[in-house]
């Protein structure tokens, strides 16, 4: 036969099941505390290049990336295409002492972007960014 479980019987098992729930809820707590935060950058790039394009005054090359929100990313890859053919057409006709000047790079890029941008009709294109840029004089 069984005996009937005494009071101290079931004060020991709450007990442990207490410590149990409190070792947990630590465990969890911690693991919320500690866990790093997921942050999304709210942009992303698109890269092209490289792209090399050659006039009577100087020949360029380089690689670029197009900054757009997160939305825009898909409309980025869809345009890929014509974006690189209006990328190239705004290189070609660039006033080569600006790009030669102190400001060439930023003349550059926010030639490109507002070149993009008109094309398509949009202010997608929020920055456009040379990663690489070379320049010679023909």
């Amino acid at each position: 036969m069984k005996r009937a479980p005494s009071s101290s019987d079931n004060l020991l098992r709450n007990a442990v099941i207490l410590a149990l729930l409190v070792v947990a809820l630590g465990f969890a707590a911690a693991w919320f505390y500690f866990k790093p935060a997921s942050i999304e950058a709210p942009f992303a790039y698109t890269d092209f290049g490289p792209i090399v394009v050659r006039t009577s005054q100087y020949s360029l090359k380089t690689k670029l990336s197009l900054q757009t929100s997160n939305d825009d990313v898909k409309w980025a890859e869809e345009n890929r295409v014509k974006m690189k053919v209006v990328l190239e057409n705004t290189m070609a006709g660039l006033d080569f002492d600006q790009v030669r000047s102190t400001g060439g790079v930023a003349y550059v890029e926010n030639s490109l972007r507002d070149a993009a941008n008109h094309e398509f009709g949009t202010q997608n294109v929020q920055k456009i960014l040379l990663t690489d840029f070379i320049i010679q004089s023909n």
